[in-house]
């Protein structure tokens, strides 16, 4: 549960990356082509599904976004609530933000000029910087530009970053206008990397060009849907089976109806190229447990790890056996099964082992047991004894065509709610399919707006 802690994260910095068209010229004419992000945020959606209260223009932050504002660096807060404190002035459906060499920048439409014009002679003291006329507030430095802001963390950088799109802006690249072509999505946004080369294509003296992740946020009343899509420097959508192949739909169909815990895989054809596709920073090498490498070795095919809930009260708060069945199936070969013993008994060579319902009981220790089944070319590995379902579990359905997934339902009054103290019961799906990443966030039980909900979920699991 305290990994929900990073959907507040990204939310927060979601408000710091923003996009939009409008007046006679188009706010893409003051985004530098060379930004490595940009995006277009609706912060007034944001704001009032998490609950905050605007009247008359003035917003009073709510206890939920006052939760998610303490995830935000210092820099983060300030931002946001300067911001807030335009919100009356600015069009707040369309926040676009920037950056480039680390440095932020906002821009938006001005809604309400002469309430601007107030504002900055009340509260800015004006200079002039770069041949721009900017105003220094107590917090941040402000340009009108035609019927739009530029908003930076001094004049140095809103001149900077003023010239830079004046020698290229991104209206020059039409593939980036292309992708904030939805208007109705809560935030769209992009960051370009360079494309790395192979060694082949160095040789050949390709010049790289840069990937391009595309990331969609659309938020509901009750739930919150994510898209993240990478393009090759072709601008190709780069299709996720070609390095990890669709779930075997045995796996799919040998996940447990009960399970409020679960991840799927297909074959790891190449899953280091996939995360280079997606997250470049990610070390290519990680130091992992010995015993963590040693079982990988079998895990070439489909796979799937669950867990069912199988205690009361206090008890699942443990995550582990026995209070929670873990249960994993993938495709093996005859020859493995042998293997995944020999490897069992080199762990723990105190295991006994014995056959029990036409399966193989390994005992762990007086508690617990492990239950090996192997019904060719499905292997199947439980902490309880494996039984035959009389129908398959939903997640078979919602994981169909899936190369990858992970997935968290917990019932609403269920116990694991009451083992956590949650007021309500978390619904998140990660899906990996076709050439897009998905994510969906929903609370069962939860009749509040998902922000305002999901703070109060994240307070209790802490």
């Amino acid at each position: 549960m305290k990994h929900l802690s990073i959907i507040a994260i990204t939310i927060i910095m979601l408000f710091t990356s923003c996009s939009r068209d409008g007046g006679e010229k188009s706010v893409f004419d003051y985004i530098p082509a060379e930004s490595r992000s940009v995006a277009r945020v609706n912060i007034d959606a944001i704001l009032k599904n998490s609950g905050c209260r605007i009247r008359d223009g003035k917003v009073t932050l709510s206890p939920a976004m006052e939760y998610y504002l303490e995830a935000a660096s210092p820099d983060q807060q300030e931002f946001f609530t300067s911001m807030v404190d335009l919100y009356p002035m600015l069009d707040m459906q369309n926040i676009m933000v920037t950056e480039s060499d680390l440095d932020l920048i906002g821009l938006a439409e001005v809604k309400d000029p002469v309430r601007l014009n107030r504002y900055l002679d009340e509260q800015g003291v004006e200079t002039s910087f770069g041949g721009l006329t900017v105003y220094v507030t107590s917090n941040l430095a402000i340009s009108k530009a035609d019927n739009f802001v530029i908003i930076g963390e001094t004049p140095e950088k809103i001149a900077s970053y003023f010239e830079m799109a004046q020698q290229q802006a991104i209206t020059e690249i039409p593939e980036l206008t292309d992708l904030f072509a939805d208007v109705d999505r809560t935030v769209i946004g992009y960051t370009r990397d360079e494309a790395k080369l192979s060694r082949r294509e160095r040789q050949q003296g390709k010049q790289p060009g840069y990937t391009t992740r595309l990331l969609t946020m659309d938020l509901h009343e009750h739930f919150l849907d994510v898209e993240f899509t990478t393009f090759d420097s072709e601008w190709n959508p780069v299709d996720i089976t070609e390095f990890i192949p669709m779930v075997d739909q045995d796996v799919l169909a040998s996940i447990p109806a009960e399970a409020q815990g679960v991840i799927v895989m297909g074959e790891n054809t190449d899953i280091q190229g996939l995360i280079n596709n997606i997250y470049p920073a990610i070390p290519e090498h990680f130091n992992e447990p010995s015993e963590l490498m040693f079982f990988a070795e079998f895990l070439k095919g489909s796979f799937m790890i669950s867990a069912t809930p199988a205690a009361t009260g206090r008890y699942l708060r443990e995550l582990t056996p026995p209070a929670w069945n873990i249960t994993a199936s993938m495709l093996q070969a005859d020859e493995n099964v042998s293997s995944i013993l020999s490897a069992l008994s080199i762990f723990n060579p105190s295991g006994s082992i014995k056959e029990e319902d036409g399966q193989i009981r390994y005992q762990i220790n007086p508690d617990l047991a492990l239950y090996i089944r192997h019904d060719a070319p499905l292997l199947t590995l439980s902490t309880d004894l494996i039984r035959s379902q009389e129908s398959s579990s939903e997640y078979a359905e919602i994981f169909e065509g899936a190369a990858f997934g992970a997935a968290i339902n917990v019932p609403y009054n269920s116990e694991t709610m009451r083992a956590f103290n949650l007021p309500y019961g978390p619904n998140i799906v990660l899906i990996g399919r076709d050439s897009t990443i998905s994510l969906r966030i929903a609370l069962n039980g939860s009749k509040s707006a998902l922000l305002e909900a999901l703070a109060e979920t994240l307070k209790a699991a802490r």
